[in-house]
C-alpha cells in the first residue's frame, strides 16, 4: 500500500525588534549632533538599526536630515518637515544592516542637518533582526493648530516590522491606531511630545493613523514597514 507523501507546511520568518534607545537628547547649534556610543543592540549577523529622529532647527529652512550608524551612511526612509512657523520641526526614519559589526553593541550615532542648523535632536533606536534594511511602504502627514488625526496608507508584510513616530506641540501625547502599540510618550523640549510605536507581523494595506489629543502645533507624523529579509 503507497503512503501519501506530504509536504512540510512552510513556516513564514518573523522579525524582532528591541527598542534600545529611548528619547537620547542633544542640544546646541551646528550640522552635526552626536550621540555618543549609543546603544546597537545585540551583534548578530541579522541586525539592522533602526534609527528615528526628532529634530528642532534654529530657523526655518531644514530640507532634511542624514544619519551615520558607527560610521556607516543610514538608508533614509521617509522624513516629514513641518508647516509653517519661525523653528521648523522634523522627524524621520532611517536603517542600516549593521549585521555583527565585529561584536560592536554600541557606536556613534550622528544626525547631520540639511540646510538649516539644529538647536536640538532626539534619537529613538531599534535593533530588529532578520529585515531588510530598505522599506516596503512608507506614509506622513502634518497639521498646525488642530486635533486632527495625522493619516496614511501602510502595510507590512507577513513576518515584518513597521514602526512610526510623532511630534506634537501644545504638551499633547498620542494616539495610536492599529496595527501599532505605543512605546514612548513623552514630552523631550518643553511643550514638544514624541510618540514612538511599533507593530511585527503581517498588516494588510489599510488607513493608519495617529491622533493628538488636543489642538497640536506642530502636528507631524511618519512610519514605515519593512520586509522580512
Amino acid at each position: 500500500m503507497l503512503m501519501p507523501i506530504y509536504s512540510p507546511l512552510a513556516v513564514t520568518a518573523s522579525a524582532s525588534a528591541t527598542l534600545v534607545v529611548t528619547g537620547t537628547n542633544v542640544t546646541g547649534g551646528g550640522n552635526d549632533h552626536t550621540f555618543s556610543s549609543a546603544a546597537l543592540g545585540t551583534s548578530t549577523a541579522d541586525r539592522v538599526i533602526v534609527v528615528l529622529t526628532q529634530i528642532n532647527s534654529n530657523a526655518a529652512g531644514i530640507s532634511g536630515c542624514t544619519v551615520t550608524i558607527a560610521g556607516n551612511q543610514a538608508n533614509v526612509i521617509v522624513e516629514q518637515i513641518s508647516e509653517g512657523g519661525a523653528t521648523e520641526q522634523m522627524i524621520g526614519i532611517y536603517a542600516f544592516a549593521l549585521g555583527a559589526d565585529s561584536g560592536s553593541t554600541s557606536g556613534d550615532i550622528v544626525v547631520t542637518t540639511v540646510d538649516q542648523t539644529h538647536y536640538q535632536s532626539e534619537i529613538f533606536v531599534y535593533d530588529v533582526k532578520g529585515i531588510s534594511s530598505t522599506s516596503t511602504a512608507t506614509c506622513k502627514d502634518s497639521d498646525r493648530g488642530t486635533s486632527n488625526a495625522l493619516t496614511g496608507t501602510l502595510s507590512i508584510p507577513a513576518g515584518g516590522f513597521a514602526c512610526g513616530i510623532s511630534r506634537f506641540g501644545n504638551s499633547r501625547g498620542a494616539t495610536w491606531s492599529s496595527p501599532f502599540t505605543e512605546r514612548h510618550d513623552a514630552a523631550h523640549t518643553g511643550a514638544l511630545f514624541a510618540s514612538v510605536a511599533d507593530s511585527i507581523g503581517e498588516f494588510s494595506s489599510a488607513t493608519v493613523s495617529c491622533t493628538p489629543d488636543g489642538a497640536a502645533t506642530p502636528s507631524i507624523f511618519v512610519a514605515a514597514s519593512f520586509a522580512v529579509a
